[in-house]
């Protein structure tokens, strides 16, 4: 199991958009509140009634500032919104070409350590039974969005067509896409999950870290061209509903960008 990060000892209540098995405690104890807010939402909350005091945001030093690295996300918006910012000045970060430069004035902490390699993600037969099935639905020439895991990861894996990728998050399995030559253009993302594959990738300039105001605008999802969400989920009712967040009662993740990839898919 992960361990938690030191600052959970001493939460006494927070809100969360995300979880994962690091905090996941701190939502069974009741020190975490989930926030049900699709991404695409999110911009506008922030600018009103979730307002951040504080943003701590990771960047690696740049010319002029801090140049995100692993996530653009929402710290973007969060620099210009909180009441005070301090960067978290970390050398390792992935040097991505033209990801979103930090300029606002803030107070700069050392990272206490490098940024880690992210776990790897381990596929068993039954995933990459459903991610094949997956992709064989995804045309050439299509716009994919991926979710995180072993299915999306296999999913990516089985495809056999070139694709456009546009998606909240992206991992080692579209470096090893682009290795096979099926990655057209630049991928676009809000956050990496990976190792060396993705850091690399990023570093080539073949992927456009973009901050959520970008990667999951409503207007610009509807305008991309054959979009295919590529998405799991914990349950799935026989009405179609689909729960990406909870599991034997306990919080697992967000909704994150599940709803609005998917409603743009379907449109």
């Amino acid at each position: 199991m992960p361990v938690p990060p030191a600052w959970t000892a001493d939460l006494a209540g927070g809100l969360s958009l995300m979880s994962s098995p690091a905090v996941r405690h701190l939502h069974r104890e009741g020190r975490l509140t989930p926030v049900r807010i699709p991404y695409s939402e999110l911009p506008d909350r922030l600018a009103r009634d979730l307002r951040p005091a504080l943003a701590v945001i990771a960047g690696r030093p740049a010319a002029g500032g801090f140049r995100l690295g692993l996530e653009a996300g929402y710290a973007v918006l969060a620099a210009r919104l909180a009441g005070e910012v301090v960067i978290e000045a970390d050398p390792s970060l992935p040097e991505v070409p033209d990801a979103p430069l930090i300029r606002r004035p803030a107070r700069i902490v050392g990272a206490a350590s490098a940024a880690p390699d992210a776990p790897a993600i381990r596929s068993e037969a039954i995933d990459r039974a459903i991610g094949a099935a997956m992709a064989a639905l995804v045309p050439a020439g299509a716009t994919i969005q991926c979710g995180p895991g072993a299915i999306g990861d296999a999913a990516v894996g089985a495809l056999e067509v070139p694709v456009a990728v546009h998606s909240g998050l992206i991992s080692d399995a579209i470096a090893h896409l682009a290795r096979r030559g099926l990655l057209r253009g630049r991928a676009t993302a809000a956050y990496l999950y990976g190792g060396a594959p993705v850091r690399e990738l990023a570093a080539s300039g073949a992927v456009a870290l973009r901050g959520i105001e970008e990667t999951h605008d409503a207007a610009r999802l509807a305008a991309l061209r054959r979009l295919h969400a590529l998405n799991s989920a914990f349950t799935v009712g026989l009405d179609g509903s689909v729960n990406v967040e909870r599991a034997g009662g306990l919080q697992m993740a967000g909704i994150g960008g599940h709803r609005d990839f998917c409603a743009a898919a379907a449109g």
